[in-house]
């Protein structure tokens, strides 16, 4: 072998042996940086399922929630009607009513019975009791106008339960969305 070839083989050797130290520190370059990924990967999904474990929980309060407020209404209500009364009511009356009291009048007198009478001025005195025990309807048919306005300041206290509303069938698939992810995300490799 002549020496030419034999600084080929040399040179060649030395080639060889750097490409499998190149090819050696590439592989170990691949495995850090694969170390370094499943490291990341480890505290990507830690974290990850910490956060979705703790929105998921936060979502499930949520839907178990009622948003609770007042308000305050301050209004006058007008109020108009009219008040039909279409009645009739036994009004009893018991009393005794006095009269005293004179009254002069003009009477004819005939004393003789001979058709010739004689008018005479008399006082006649008049003292007595006249009893009335009555019941007398009384009919009552009228329409009263009522018209009035009522101001009108309260506070009204409102809750609404979240998972009565229309936002609890979304809240739920974002609940079973966001466990499908954590679930996901825990078994990456």
């Amino acid at each position: 072998m002549s020496r030419g070839a034999k600084t080929a083989v040399v040179i060649l050797f030395i080639l060889v042996l750097l490409s499998l130290a190149l090819n050696g520190f590439l592989l170990w370059q691949w495995w850090l940086f694969q170390q370094r990924v499943q490291t990341g990967l480890r505290r990507f999904q830690s974290l990850a399922h910490e956060s979705l474990t703790q929105a998921i929980g936060e979502l499930e309060t949520f839907q178990q929630s009622s948003i609770e407020f007042q308000v305050a209404i301050q209004q006058d209500f007008p109020i108009e009607l009219e008040i039909p009364i279409d009645e009739t009511i036994e009004v009893p009356i018991d009393t005794t009513i006095p009269i005293q009291q004179e009254i002069e009048t003009t009477v004819l007198i005939d004393p003789l019975q001979s058709g010739f009478e004689i008018p005479t001025d008399v006082t006649v005195p008049i003292d007595l009791e006249v009893p009335i025990n009555l019941n007398i309807p009384v009919s009552i048919d009228r329409t009263i106008p009522f018209s009035t306005t009522i101001p009108i300041d309260v506070q009204v206290p409102i809750s609404i339960n979240i998972a009565e509303t229309e936002l609890a069938p979304y809240l739920e698939q974002l609940r079973l969305g966001l466990i499908s992810l954590d679930q996901t995300i825990s078994n990456l490799e």
